[in-house]
């Protein structure tokens, strides 16, 4: 695949991301629940990852169990995908997907704090700098409401929305334990997303019923997610994790456009330095690994 090809399927990836927070939030603001939206989402994965078992090379690696693998497959579930979907589609109805997709991109810095605190990796002068320059973004995001009209939430959902990379961070270590356990990644995603889907369901208590144009934005989300893990699934044998990495950024680029675009979300010169300050401690760590 050239260069081009692999740059035009990173951004599209990064396209359908942030299309998936838009939605979200659209969805919310017509008073939809909480948990509705990534109820669908989850419920679509497991539907399309369970079509796959029709096809024999994707079969194994769904039907092949290991019980000693379970209890960390259920850590995944919680902490890549119930618990920050919880707390990011909470945030959703205070902040725009902008801010929200700007708060996950410390996933990377709190990945190196962990390390740090409970595993005692090493930390040079990079990460030193890296981690300085995502705190210094939040606090330009968060005190004291520097980011004039952009922000509405205030400092409480600000707070609560860093629970979101610190979850994704943790994820990142339990699905290095499953995959160093040799725990196929295509069961792995399906289990996390049913767990999830059957949690997200009893909370909501059944599945969600809408009508009109709320039901079409919700389900044309699922499509949208599915769409996305197809897309991560295809690239994924195709590029690095370090190029993969750089979707993220494209996320957070669309998630500003779209913000713009169908909010009319105006960002002020203290959140513009914010993006500024996070993004290149992520590309720091990046750098780093």
């Amino acid at each position: 695949m050239s260069t081009l090809g692999k740059s035009a399927l990173i951004l599209l990836l990064g396209l359908l991301w942030a299309s998936e927070s838009v939605l979200g939030k659209i969805v919310l603001e017509r008073n939809a629940s909480v948990f509705e939206f990534p109820l669908i989402l989850n419920i679509g994965t497991v539907i399309s990852l369970t079509s796959l078992m029709l096809v024999a090379r994707f079969r194994r690696g769904l039907l092949t169990w290991n019980k000693r693998q379970l209890g960390w497959m259920l850590g995944v579930a919680l902490s890549l995908v119930f618990i920050p979907y919880c707390v990011l589609y909470l945030s959703l109805r205070a902040l725009s997907p902008a801010e929200t997709s700007l708060i996950t991109s410390l996933t990377p810095v709190f990945s190196i704090l962990i390390g740090t605190v409970l595993f005692r990796a090493s930390v040079n002068a990079t990460s030193v700098l890296a981690i300085i320059l995502g705190i210094m973004g939040v606090m330009l995001m968060i005190v004291p409401r520097l980011d004039g009209g952009a922000g509405k939430g205030g400092f409480t959902v600000y707070g609560l929305m860093l629970i979101v990379p610190l979850s994704y961070a943790v994820s990142g270590y339990l699905v290095r334990k499953c995959s160093n356990m040799g725990t196929p990644y295509l069961q792995l995603l399906f289990v996390t997303n049913l767990v999830s889907a059957l949690l997200f369901l009893s909370l909501n208590g059944g599945l969600p019923v809408l009508t009109g144009g709320e039901s079409i934005v919700l389900y044309v989300g699922g499509l949208i997610n599915i769409a996305a893990i197809a897309l991560m699934l295809f690239i994924s044998g195709r590029m690095s994790p370090t190029a993969l990495s750089f979707s993220n950024y494209a996320t957070l680029m669309f998630s500003f456009i779209l913000s713009v675009l169908v909010f009319a979300q105006q960002f002020s010169v203290a959140l513009m330095a914010a993006v500024v300050l996070i993004v290149f401690s992520s590309v720091l760590i990046q750098e780093k690994k």
